[in-house]
């Protein structure tokens, strides 16, 4: 580990101290170290200048969570663990399984531990910002923004369909297959939608000919959908169909489909109910978006916070004064 020898060679200096803070040098290095890996990751170098804007809100952070965790009750850090297994049973899932994310964090250096213990951290801060700024809305707000936007809780018309998909690229590479080999598939996928008309089960010519691995074991079906969420051609073609219809053949980037229609949900105001847990975390985060950044300011100067590295001083107060200059932006996502 690059940090470990860097810390033996040269000790593990302070770069941040104030009362009940205090900033290692290796503590900023891990942050940034995850930050930099995840942008090789995605193809991207830092540059000097975007390396110093990530260490100055890295440490800014790292101060904040350390004040903060200082007013943390017993009740925040209950919120803050409660919140921490949400998040994690969230990431698995997203990973498939522990085993899967356990690889993941291999690769970023990273233990389940340390995920943990900041996922604890996280939601034990924001627990604090939310009890000493009151950002949780009450019911009268809530129930007034869901009133006063109705355009947001718009659920838009979805269509269900079954598809059978015949691949006209390689699937690792996505590079048109010989011509030869489309044309067999183009006979083929005519050949498909004859038997279909015919009446043969379409589930069942799925399962056993499309090459859609997401939905081939489902008898090709694919969760409801509404319009911006497909390639266009399919989206067309899929809600163009009416009761138990099939499409023609539908050519598509990834080749050919046949589409069949199960069913439409028309387009709603969802009710007040299904989005007041979704409500609430939106509206408590516009809150702490306004009141956070003084707040955490002021805590920083009761406890005379001082960065002792001269460059990320510098940096760190050029960005404050850029931020004091910038209008705040403060624009509402669309939808939920």
């Amino acid at each position: 580990n690059v940090n470990d020898a860097m810390t033996a060679l040269f000790g593990d200096p302070v770069i941040a101290k104030g009362t009940g803070v205090e900033v290692k040098t290796s503590q900023l290095d891990e942050v940034v170290a995850a930050i930099r890996a995840k942008a090789m990751a995605q193809g991207q170098n830092l540059s000097d200048a975007q390396l110093t804007q990530y260490k100055v809100m890295a440490l800014s952070d790292l101060i904040a969570t350390q004040l903060l965790m200082q007013k943390a009750t017993a009740a925040d850090k209950a919120n803050g663990q409660k919140e921490a297994d949400d998040q994690i049973d969230k990431i698995i899932k997203q990973f498939g399984s522990q085993d899967a994310l356990d690889l993941q964090l291999k690769a970023s250096g990273k233990t389940m531990a340390q995920l943990r213990e900041q996922a604890i951290k996280a939601g034990t801060t924001s627990a604090v910002l939310i009890r000493e700024l009151n950002a949780a809305p009450t019911v009268a707000e809530m129930k007034k923004y869901y009133e006063d936007h109705p355009a947001d809780f718009e659920q838009p018309e979805k269509v269900h369909v079954r598809h059978i998909l015949l691949l006209t690229v390689d699937p690792k590479t996505r590079t048109p297959l010989p011509d030869d080999q489309i044309a067999a598939k183009r006979k083929q996928i005519n050949e498909l939608l004859k038997r279909a008309r015919a009446g043969e089960d379409f589930a069942k010519l799925a399962t056993e000919y499309s090459e859609d691995p997401g939905s081939k074991d489902d008898g090709g079906e694919l969760p409801p959908f509404s319009r911006g969420q497909m390639m266009p051609e399919f989206e067309a073609a899929a809600f163009g169909l009416t009761t138990n219809g099939i499409s023609d053949v539908v050519t598509t980037a990834y080749g050919f489909h046949i589409i069949k229609f199960l069913g439409k949900t028309p387009a709603k105001k969802l009710e007040y109910s299904e989005v007041a847990d979704n409500l609430k975390d939106y509206l408590t985060l516009q809150n702490l978006k306004k009141l956070a950044p003084a707040y955490v300011e002021k805590l920083k100067k009761a406890a005379k916070v001082e960065i002792l590295d001269p460059d990320l001083k510098a940096a760190s107060e050029a960005a404050e004064a850029a931020a004091a200059a910038a209008p705040a932006a403060d624009a509402m996502p669309a939808g939920q």
